[in-house]
């Protein structure tokens, strides 16, 4: 899981190094394109993601993979994202 840190403590950069991480470190969870589109979020869209599918997956019961096709999916239309 990717922790998040606010924005207000100057480690933005830190997010986004976070999602690029996550891109490289779940590779039976989303396929390269998928994984691609990941590592390339900005940080809102990167927490937004990581969250769904932490909530995904601990609330809903989902496996880890499906949490993340999920919260990819979320993702893409709350930020207007065209696959």
């Amino acid at each position: 899981m990717i922790l998040i840190v606010p924005k207000e403590d100057g480690l933005d950069g830190r997010i986004l190094e976070l999602c690029a991480e996550f891109a490289t470190s779940h590779p039976e969870s989303l396929n390269p394109d998928d994984k691609l589109f990941v590592a390339t979020l900005d940080s809102n869209a990167c927490e937004y993601f990581e969250e769904r599918a932490s909530i995904a997956e601990f609330e809903a019961g989902m496996s880890r993979p499906e949490a993340e096709q999920f919260a990819l999916k979320l993702t893409r239309a709350h930020f207007n994202f065209q696959k």
